[in-house]
């Protein structure tokens, strides 16, 4: 277990690197996301379930940990419509719905994570995790060169934060509009 100051050092940490990361961004529409990350914040404090406040806030982690949020361009200043997290060989979902009487409702899934028989449905769900583990594996900076990933220019399109957390606490971000957009298997062959 955690203690409720570890949660809070550590979901500020991970605040205030993603904050850093949009306003350095190359992307125009990355300032947007702003209000997203602070409310995603308080939502990672006070309303994530138990299973993945556990894996994210760790004591003892000696696994890397990536987390991808998506936001919805359309809600404005909204938690995450859409948490992953990769831990060990698992990807852990967390998705909200509205339920019948207008209400988040979240829906937890939890999947073993693969590389190998990507069919496109794979591949358009979890590309940040794919990507972003081949990167590491290369020794590769997987944070350079967003803009290949996605577009300022798409319509509809949401806004994902991907966070990597290492083991000694080390944390980087990046953002990236649109990640569907690069979402194929070319990229992960480079």
């Amino acid at each position: 277990m955690f203690s409720c100051s570890d949660l809070r050092k550590l979901n500020e940490e991970i605040y205030k690197v993603q904050k850093q990361h949009l306003i350095e961004s190359p992307f125009k529409s990355a300032k947007g996301a702003l209000g997203h990350i602070e409310r995603q914040k308080e939502f990672r404090a006070k309303q994530l379930p138990p299973l993945l406040q556990d894996i994210i806030f760790e004591e003892t982690r000696t696994d890397t940990i990536i987390l991808v949020e998506d936001y919805s361009e359309n809600c404005i200043d909204c938690p995450s419509n859409s948490l992953m997290v990769l831990y060990k060989d698992t990807i852990y979902s967390l998705e909200n719905q509205i339920n019948k009487d207008y209400r988040a409702a979240y829906k937890t899934k939890k999947e073993t994570f693969r590389t190998v028989s990507l069919d496109n449905s794979y591949l358009s769900d979890y590309f940040p995790f794919l990507l972003i583990k081949k990167k590491m594996e290369r020794k590769q900076d997987w944070t350079e060169n967003p803009l290949s990933y996605g577009s300022d220019s798409c319509l509809g399109g949401d806004y994902t934060v991907a966070t990597v957390i290492y083991p000694s606490n080390q944390i980087e971000s990046m953002f990236v509009r649109c990640w569907w957009l690069g979402s194929t298997l070319e990229h992960l062959k480079e």
